[in-house]
């Protein structure tokens, strides 16, 4: 089932836990954005120490190529982006990968594979959200759907992602 999120209501979910500390682990969804003009946020895991340190998967909309990223936020950002973008109104599957603090890859559709290996520990995972950013400030509000959100303490396979985005 599908979780519709407006974002002009600043509508999300979230949960003070995290279903892991930190890499390695996957998360992975579908979603349907209505927009391809907004940076959205579809999963994170925020650190509880108040300074906006992160891991979370997300499209931007607002960047050339709409592509899909697997962000990881502390002192700075560096996120693996796809080597194709996502199209509004229609479904995707979205997946990160984090193998280790300076290894991340985002996935669109089971390929399209970006990765990234700037070292990034924003330390132990303490909130998940879904449909924002989960910092200290919420933002990258969602527009549109997300369904079958899933986090694994393990670093996917690219088979495995692929398997995923199958169905």
């Amino acid at each position: 089932m599908a979780r519709f999120f407006n974002d002009g209501d600043s509508e999300y979910l979230e949960i003070d836990d995290a279903p892991v500390a930190g890499p390695p682990f996957s998360i992975a969804c579908w979603f349907n954005s209505d927009t391809t003009s907004d940076n959205q946020t579809l999963v994170s895991m925020s650190a509880d120490d108040g300074v906006g340190d992160y891991h979370g998967l997300g499209a931007f909309g607002a960047i050339g190529g709409d592509p899909i990223y697997a962000i990881s936020r502390e002192g700075g950002s560096s996120q693996a982006s796809t080597t194709s973008g996502y199209s509004g109104n229609t479904w995707h599957h979205a997946a990160g990968v984090w193998t280790a603090t300076d290894d991340r890859a985002a996935f669109l559709d089971g390929g399209d594979k970006g990765t990234d290996s700037t070292s990034r520990d924003p330390g132990s995972m303490a909130r998940t959200t879904i449909g924002v950013s989960a910092d200290q400030s919420p933002y990258g509000y969602m527009s549109g759907s997300i369904a079958h959100v899933a986090i694994w303490s393990a670093a996917l396979t690219d088979a495995e992602v692929t398997a995923l985005a199958a169905g």
